[in-house]
């Protein structure tokens, strides 16, 4: 779980493990998280830099 750090849309940075981190956002794009929303995040091992996906809690 991570938290928003920015917009979503659908590249954005969320706070996750006490760091802000990218992340690409995998949902619909009628759902992109806000600043603050939760948001499930797994890694992306083939992106260099490393680029967390984040995915809607539900």
């Amino acid at each position: 779980m991570a938290t928003a750090a920015t917009w979503l849309r659908p590249h954005g940075y969320v706070e996750w493990d006490g760091a802000l981190c990218r992340a690409h956002w995998q949902g619909a794009a009628s759902a992109y998280p806000r600043p603050g929303d939760m948001v499930r995040v797994t890694e992306h091992p083939e992106s260099d830099p490393p680029l967390l996906r984040a995915l809607p809690l539900h």
